[in-house]
């Protein structure tokens, strides 16, 4: 089906109603970004003070989809708001640094909070989150663990020690990473996938879903299999 441009006079008429703290707007329009409204749900419960309020949608392009009563405008339209919060939801890895960068321009760093679900386990004394990163229901980090900005961290997933995910960086659900490990900016861990100790993950890198990483894995790869070795390009269908 062909998506309708959401007109200029409709984004307008929603613009007074983002002016207040711990107002939220969620930067993907797709499934991603409904999970990630759940998410804030159910962080929601275990506030005792002021809650946040999610909005709606924006997305790159602001044509309307399946979910358009919640689709605010375009990225343009983002930029010209004021006292909103924002939540990158995409879930493409390269394009979350290519967004992050865009809205790093436009505001300063303390719009994109940090939402961690009431049910991740972690060491609050040596982890680190800086802005903009994400951790979804049932994760387990353990000491020491550092996620740069826009990391996002699906369902599930097991971080040991150490660890630095890096960037825009995302791992599906139940991905299982030894500690020490160096996850570099722009990469997608594949659901079920597993990274040994102490291994580099290089920029803009792809492992494919219930990989074993074994050995180092250099930028702009794409590694599969048991044990994870480099994608033969010409075996690609």
């Amino acid at each position: 089906m062909t998506g309708k441009l959401l007109c200029l006079s409709s984004w307008e008429q929603r613009v007074n109603d983002i002016v207040k703290n711990k107002r939220l707007v969620i930067y993907g329009a797709g499934g991603l970004g409904r999970e990630v409204k759940w998410l804030v749900e159910r962080i929601n419960k275990t506030l005792t003070g002021e809650q946040w309020v999610v909005d709606g949608f924006v997305n790159t392009t602001g044509i309307r989809g399946q979910y358009d009563e919640e689709l605010l405008g375009d990225e343009e339209w983002l930029f010209k708001q004021k006292d909103v919060f924002i939540v990158l939801a995409v879930g493409s890895p390269k394009a979350r640094v290519e967004i992050a960068g865009r809205l790093e321009k436009q505001f300063s760093e303390n719009v994109f909070p940090v939402l961690i679900d009431p049910s991740v386990l972690h060491d609050s004394t040596s982890c680190s989150f800086k802005y903009g990163t994400i951790v979804t229901a049932g994760n387990i980090l353990t000491v020491n663990i550092k996620l740069q900005p826009f990391s996002f961290i699906n369902l599930n997933c097991t971080i040991g020690h150490e660890t630095v995910i890096g960037k825009g960086t995302l791992l599906n659900p139940t991905v299982k990473m030894s500690g020490g490990v160096n996850v570099g900016k722009g990469v997608l861990i594949g659901t079920g996938a597993t990274v040994l100790q102490y291994l580099n993950i290089g920029d803009f890198s792809t492992v494919g879903s219930g990989a074993v990483v074994t050995k180092n894995v250099k930028s702009d790869t794409v590694v599969v299999g048991v044990p994870a070795r480099v994608m033969d390009k010409k075996n690609e269908r």
